[in-house]
């Protein structure tokens, strides 16, 4: 005796694209936030290593120019963890050196610009100290 069975699978395919279309829909809008919350600090490791121009990185790492210029001009948006990987590895530093929130930012700046006034406060009193 055989038996035979049929099944229709249209449902179940059905039920799993929905879920598949869900899940890249959270998943693009997760991207999308974090691409407004986090900025690669490519600039400021390119300036600490004397770098002026994407090429040499680009030579070095493999990543195309432009998408290196893409980089800092749009952030992380369709960003891969390779390319991430990539300059890390170049600029020898960690991810966290690379990526930073907006404030973040604006700490660093912030520092920056009190170091900065630091120093010529400093020069200032040198100066009058030397006229003395």
């Amino acid at each position: 005796m055989i038996v035979r069975m049929e099944f229709d699978l249209n449902p179940i395919l059905k039920k799993e694209n929905e879920q598949t279309k869900e899940f890249n829909q959270a998943f693009e809008r997760e991207k999308e936030d974090l691409n407004r919350i986090m900025l690669v600090n490519l600039m400021d490791l390119m300036k600490e290593k004397g770098l002026s121009d994407y090429l040499e990185i680009s030579e070095a790492t493999g990543i195309s120019y432009t998408s290196l210029w893409e980089l800092v001009q749009d952030g992380m948006m369709d960003t891969s963890f390779s390319t991430l990987l990539k300059l890390v590895n170049y600029f020898d530093c960690s991810i966290s050196d690379l990526l930073m929130t907006e404030s973040e930012k604006q700490i660093k700046q912030t520092k920056a610009h009190e170091t900065k006034r630091e120093i010529v406060v400093a020069m200032m009193k040198l100066k009058l100290a030397l006229e003395d």
